[in-house]
């Protein structure tokens, strides 16, 4: 059976809990002069993986629990330079 709370935050489909949290749009600058990678990380089951160019910007949508992870690559090897609350880089 489903039920929808008041809140419209929690739908429940049987034995499963999915959250509807909204999604909001977001901007990472790459600052460095070197080529980073950033990736969606946990806790959410949105996916992104973007290779960012020195001072370019990628836009990308996520919940506000989402944390964007960045790499930067250095000579073959991709080094987690730091993770990011997607919330810190909301567009207003």
């Amino acid at each position: 059976a489903e039920m929808i709370t008041r809140s419209n935050k929690m739908i429940v489909e049987g034995p499963k809990v999915k959250n509807l949290m909204r999604k909001m749009r977001y901007r990472y600058t790459n600052p460095t002069e070197r080529i980073q990678i950033v990736r969606i990380a946990r806790p959410t089951d949105d996916f992104l993986e973007r290779t960012v160019l020195p001072g370019a910007q990628v836009l990308f949508e996520a919940g506000a629990d989402a944390e964007l992870e960045v790499h930067t690559y250095v000579v073959a090897t991709a080094i987690l330079e730091e993770r990011i609350r997607c919330d810190r880089l909301a567009i207003s």
